[in-house]
């Protein structure tokens, strides 16, 4: 049940992504059996990206499900999972990690800009 709470908040997130900027992190490649995953999203006028999602194994199965769904990038980074899945559901990343998500909304972006 709790994962299906979780999917719908991200599914709403991700239907709003006009004002929204959502990442999903991972730890393990796409075909990996035991995976997490952290998804983020940054509203344009917060100071920093805020954590929408955790998830081991199958919720992270599920958590990725969604970002394809809908076009969220899924990045693997496995210390920056490592370090945002001890934190809570719907808190700000840490100031630790300020830099390395920086550089990957700004790798994003810029990947973005130029598909357009």
């Amino acid at each position: 049940m709790y994962w299906k709470i979780v999917c719908d908040y991200i599914l709403k997130i991700c239907k709003v992504l006009k004002v929204l900027r959502c990442l999903v992190l991972i730890k393990g490649d796409l075909m990996s059996r035991f995976r997490k995953a952290v998804a983020l999203h940054y509203p344009k006028d917060a100071d920093a990206p805020y954590i929408s999602a955790i998830g081991n194994n199958y919720m992270a199965e599920k958590i990725i499900e969604i970002a394809k769904d809908n076009n969220v990038p899924i990045v693997e980074n496995s210390d920056m999972v490592n370090i945002l899945s001890i934190n809570s559901v719907g808190s700000i990343i840490p100031e630790s990690t300020y830099d390395v998500i920086a550089k990957i909304f700004a790798c994003i972006t810029r990947l973005e800009a130029d598909y357009d």
